[in-house]
């Protein structure tokens, strides 16, 4: 029993791993492209090309 419940601890510890990993690369991700709109729209402000 005490098997089984170790297990399932180390089960639930690679599995929050895993969310925690992909939820810093999905929010890197985004950040990319909340920095890229922020660029785009920057240099339209600035003249430098046209804000399409």
């Amino acid at each position: 029993m005490a098997k089984l419940i170790k297990f399932a601890f180390k089960l639930a510890a690679y599995v929050g791993l895993a969310g925690g990993v992909g939820f810093f690369v999905q929010r890197r991700q985004l950040d990319e492209k909340v920095l890229m709109g922020f660029e785009k729209y920057f240099r339209a402000l600035i003249g430098q090309e046209p804000l399409a």
